[in-house]
């Protein structure tokens, strides 16, 4: 027998169940419907966002409830063994390029360490299906950690990951002694690349800006020029995979990262929207 909990049906009207941002349900099922009290809206969950149920647009104040992975790579395991590289979501296992080394210890944790060209490339299959594609949504999360070395063919100025190919998405790279982001070609740089240290980076698509983390301190809020994530799909524009790394345009050893990576993972969803302590353990949820 089905049961409408929390849901009112009267002669002329069906009030749906209601509550603040704050309050939206921790791990909601797609196709869940609410009104939204602090927005004002009606609101239904699709795959990761709370959509305005009227429109269509996803509604604003995203920040962690209701986000779900659609990728995680945790670069770690046995030496050799395939599921270090694997989406654990999918179950894509990554290509290697280059120069790279798996299970390597690094400040007490294990990870993938890439130097003099070595990438890693995936290409998993949920970002060509309409529910869990980046495209056209603005709110989201890609985050992951990384011990940079800062040395190498490129020193610090090394690129770490690239969504599509430069200049149409994605590239997060170490420029001299800063760090910078570009979006579709315009580059953000801002502090210094954090070397000799495990640091956890994030980028959240929030809105019409991306919100820039390094180890849960905000250190950007750029414009998303185009105020949606229209570019964001890994293969736009000729890219073959995701990379992380290295950069999609050149493998060259001076654009590299020499460095260590683990637990890369991509939610939809805006999982933060200040500043936070980064979680070595991630959900999949």
């Amino acid at each position: 027998m089905a049961t409408l909990l929390n849901t009112r049906l009267t002669s002329q009207s069906l009030v749906l169940p209601s509550g603040t941002t704050a309050e939206r349900p921790a791990n909601p099922t797609p196709g869940t419907v609410r009104f939204n009290t602090t927005l004002g809206i009606a609101e239904v969950y699709d795959y990761g966002s709370w959509r305005d149920l009227a429109n269509g647009a996803e509604s604003s104040g995203v920040s962690g409830s209701g986000a779900s992975t659609i990728m995680y790579v945790p670069m770690f395991g046995n030496t050799g063994a395939s599921a270090d590289i694997t989406d654990q979501i999918s179950g894509t296992v990554g290509t290697l390029g280059g120069t790279t080394t798996r299970n390597y210890d690094q400040g007490g944790y294990t990870g993938l360490y890439v130097q003099n060209g070595g990438y890693l490339d995936i290409r998993p299959p949920q970002f060509e299906t309409a529910q869990t594609t980046l495209n056209g949504r603005k709110y989201w999360t890609i985050e992951w950690w990384c011990w940079n070395f800062g040395t190498g063919a490129g020193g610090s100025s090394q690129t770490m990951l690239e969504m599509n190919q430069y200049p149409h998405g994605i590239l997060y790279r170490g420029a001299g002694a800063s760090v910078g982001h570009y979006w579709r070609g315009n580059p953000i740089s801002w502090g210094n690349v954090t070397t000799g240290a495990w640091c956890h980076y994030a980028l959240v698509g929030y809105g019409s800006t991306i919100k820039v983390f390094n180890n849960g301190t905000q250190v950007a809020d750029t414009m998303n020029v185009v105020g949606t994530s229209q570019f964001a799909d890994p293969y736009y524009q000729g890219a073959t995979a995701l990379r992380i790394g290295a950069s999609n345009h050149t493998t060259a050893a001076d654009q590299c990262t020499n460095g260590v990576f683990r637990k890369f993972r991509v939610s939809l969803g805006a999982r933060y929207a200040a500043a936070f302590t980064p979680a070595d353990v991630y959900p999949i949820t």
